[in-house]
């Protein structure tokens, strides 16, 4: 079991490692502080710490309360893109979320081209909206397991 800080750590590091360019340290370092625990990260780990990530804050949408989620800070390392290992945490995250009755996520991709991959990857709408799927939708085009030597965690909690 990892400790919430080690957890934490691994976030700030990979998030700026991609996002250094739109977030500063401190701005990921206070995200982290609010919402980042071992029942909001969805992670893929290998030796070195966390090579994909995405983070589900969980609240309730809109007058009738229906249970949703807002996905952010989905990243992968760059030398370990193209893998699948962020289809694999989409599907796993999608799954857990519909256990927990969750029926509708968000997300705010940060460019066009990362709102059309989320669009035609994972099945959001043109809104950034998306009821969830009730069957896995990454897709490998070599087809051969893509979690060999990586280890995903899972762990957020089951009821919202």
């Amino acid at each position: 079991m990892r400790s919430l800080s080690e957890i934490r750590q691994e976030f700030v590091r990979l998030s700026y490692e991609i996002f250094a360019d739109t977030d500063t340290l401190e701005d990921i370092e206070k995200f982290a502080s609010r919402y980042v625990d071992a029942d909001s990260l969805v992670a893929v780990w290998d030796e070195s710490g966390i090579v994909s990530q995405i983070v589900v804050i969980r609240f309730e949408y809109h007058r009738d309360s229906i249970p949703a989620a807002y996905l952010c800070y989905g990243a992968t390392r760059d030398a370990d893109r193209g893998r699948g290992l962020y289809g694999e945490i989409m599907d796993a995250t999608f799954k857990k979320l519909r256990e927990e009755g969750v029926g509708v996520t968000f997300i705010i991709p940060a460019s066009d081209s990362l709102k059309a991959y989320y669009i035609e990857r994972f099945g959001f709408e043109d809104n950034c909206t998306s009821s969830l799927p009730d069957k896995p939708l990454s897709k490998r085009l070599d087809n051969k397991p893509c979690l060999k030597n990586y280890e995903i965690d899972i762990p957020f909690h089951t009821n919202p």
